[in-house]
C-alpha cells in the first residue's frame, strides 16, 4: 500500500469521524432545544394558573364586597366558612323550612290561609309555616315583623326546634327585631340543646369563636363545631378542621384539619374544597400534590370560590 492509498483512508476516516461528530452534535443541540420547549411550555402553563388566580383572587373580593354590604358575617381569619369565603367560619343565615315530622299543615296545599287558621289554633308546625311564608314572602307580603310572631308562638308554644333556630336567625340579623346577639344565642342553645340542630349547634360554635353574645371561647366553639360536624353537617365539618389548621380550642394537627376538610369538601362544600387544595398546594398536613391542589381549587372556583 502506497503513501497516497494511505492518504485516502486517513481521508475517509476524518470524513466519517466528523459525520460522527457532527451527527453527535445535532443530537445534543435537538435534545437542548426540546429541554428548552419543554422549560417554556411549563412556564407557559403556570403563568396561565397564576392568572386564572388573579382572576379567581379578584372575584372573591367582589364576592367579599357583596357579602358585606348584605350583612352575611365576613372574613376574620384563616380558613373558616362564610357562604362565599375562604378565611371565615360560617353561620347559617337563612331561616329554614325543615320539618322533622309529617304534621297539620306545614306548607301543603291549603296555602297561606290554612295555615293561619292552623297556627291560631295552636298548631306549632303551621305557626313554623306561617312564619316562613312571612320571611320569604311566600304567598303573603314579606313582613319579618309577623315572622317573628309566629316563629315566636311556635318556639315558645310548641317548643319547635326549627322555630327556634329561625328565631334565632332573625335576631342575629335584626330582621322584624333589633339585633340582639345574646338572644340569638339563647335560641340557638335552645335549638341545639333541646332538638339537636346540626344548623344551631354550629352557629353556637361561630358565635363562641367570635363573642358575640358570649364571651369568646374557643374550647365551646369546638366542641359545639364538633356535635354539627359529626351528625355529618358540612359546614361544621370545615370549621372543626379549621380550628385544627389553627390549633384553637385543640391542639394543632394538620392531619386531624385535612380529615375535616376532606369530609366537608367531599358533600361539595366550597370553602372546604378550597380550603383542601391549599392544604394540598402547601403540603400542609399531606404531602405536596400540586394537581390534586389544583382539582381542589377547581371545584371551589366553580362554584365562585376563590383561592386563598
Amino acid at each position: 500500500m502506497n503513501e497516497n492509498e494511505i492518504n485516502k483512508i486517513e481521508d475517509r476516516i476524518d470524513k466519517r469521524m466528523d459525520a460522527g461528530v457532527k451527527k453527535i452534535i445535532r443530537i445534543v443541540v435537538f435534545l437542548g432545544l426540546l429541554a428548552s420547549a419543554i422549560s417554556l411550555q411549563i412556564r407557559w402553563e403556570f403563568t396561565q394558573l397564576d392568572t386564572k388566580f388573579t382572576q379567581l383572587d379578584a372575584r372573591f373580593t367582589q364576592l367579599n364586597k357583596k357579602s358585606q354590604a348584605i350583612g352575611i358575617f365576613t372574613k376574620d381569619g384563616d380558613v373558616e366558612n362564610v357562604k362565599i369565603s375562604i378565611n371565615n367560619d360560617e353561620v347559617t343565615g337563612k331561616p329554614s323550612e325543615r320539618i322533622e315530622d309529617e304534621g297539620e299543615d306545614t306548607k301543603g296545599e291549603g296555602g297561606p290561609k290554612n295555615d293561619r287558621e292552623a297556627a291560631e289554633r295552636g298548631n306549632a308546625k303551621a305557626q313554623f309555616s306561617l312564619g316562613v311564608r312571612y320571611a320569604e314572602g311566600e304567598g303573603v307580603p314579606q313582613d319579618y315583623k309577623e315572622a317573628v310572631k309566629w316563629f315566636r308562638k311556635a318556639a315558645e308554644q310548641g317548643g319547635l326546634a326549627e322555630a327556634q333556630y329561625n328565631l334565632g336567625v332573625m335576631y342575629q340579623h335584626g330582621r322584624g327585631v333589633p339585633q340582639d346577639y345574646k338572644e340569638a344565642v339563647k335560641w340557638w342553645r335552645k335549638a341545639a340543646e333541646q332538638g339537636g340542630l346540626a344548623e344551631a349547634r354550629n352557629n353556637l360554635g361561630w358565635m363562641y369563636r367570635n363573642g358575640k353574645g358570649v364571651p369568646q371561647d374557643y374550647e365551646e366553639a369546638v366542641k359545639w363545631y364538633r356535635k354539627a360536624a359529626k351528625q355529618g353537617y358540612a359546614i361544621a365539618q370545615n370549621n372543626l378542621g379549621v380550628k385544627y389548621y389553627k390549633g384553637e380550642g385543640v391542639p394543632q394537627d394538620y392531619e386531624e384539619a385535612v380529615k375535616w376538610f376532606r369530609k366537608a369538601a367531599d358533600q361539595g362544600n366550597a370553602i372546604a374544597q378550597n380550603n383542601l387544595g391549599v392544604r394540598y398546594y402547601g403540603a400542609i398536613g399531606v404531602e405536596k400534590d400540586d394537581i390534586e391542589a389544583v382539582k381542589w381549587f377547581r371545584k371551589a372556583a366553580d362554584q365562585g370560590i376563590a383561592r386563598a
